[in-house]
């Protein structure tokens, strides 16, 4: 695990960091965005990544982006990272998945114009 990952801040400290109450990070939990690594005597920590969610979070809400918004938010954000991945390991022939998706892109406009 690298230290990008690991869970070394208390949630003062991430708070802190994150501009953000205490509480509002506990409800961000509750609701499924963010999951601490617990201590054996079940105290949270935060890893450098969950801060940068922290603040991910917080910037969206600012923006008037509400948590159910910000949930589907982070789903398509991992959709697109998988499609990413897969793009960038699969070959069809000569042409690889990411060139032909990209001529479909181009003549899909015409479809979704009115």
């Amino acid at each position: 695990m690298s230290n990008r990952h690991k869970g070394r801040y208390v949630i003062s400290e991430a708070a802190l960091i994150a501009n953000m109450h205490p509480q509002t990070i506990r409800n961000y939990e509750r609701v499924g965005l963010i999951l601490p690594e617990r201590t054996l005597k079940g105290s949270r920590r935060y890893s450098e990544e969950d801060i940068a969610r922290l603040i991910h979070i917080g910037e969206l809400v600012a923006r008037g982006i509400n948590l159910l918004g910000v949930l589907k938010i982070f789903e398509l954000e991992l959709r697109l990272l998988m499609l990413e991945e897969l793009l960038n390991t699969k070959n069809t022939g000569d042409q690889s998945i990411s060139t032909a998706l990209a001529t479909r892109k181009k003549s899909s406009i015409i479809i979704f114009r009115k």
